[in-house]
């Protein structure tokens, strides 16, 4: 059971298949950000207030990426230190 007194986040993680490889997108934090900077990592971000995961991923995309996706699909949730992290994916085609 995940705990709900901790931080929660909602990450995307995006990829495509081509041929018999998939590749995965990140994202790299800019140097002036104040947590990770510089780090790569999912697209995503917090869970504000009372949004569902659902709509916290789709707005945190909309802001990053000014995309909106419909065909993502959910493939855990998962406790790391102080946080839950509900994780998504995503395939893209071609010229993503």
């Amino acid at each position: 059971m995940l705990k709900l007194d901790k931080e929660k986040s909602a990450l995307l993680i995006i990829y495509k298949r081509q041929a018999e490889n998939c590749f995965i997108y990140f994202q790299k934090r800019g140097a002036d950000i104040p947590n990770s900077p510089g780090v790569f990592g999912f697209f995503g971000g917090s869970i504000d207030g009372d949004e569902t995961p659902e709509q916290a991923l789709l707005r945190e995309i909309k802001e990053e990426l000014n995309i909106t996706f419909k065909d993502f699909w959910h493939l855990g949730n998962y406790e790391i230190g102080n946080k839950v992290l509900y994780v998504y994916c995503q395939e893209v085609k071609e010229g993503f």
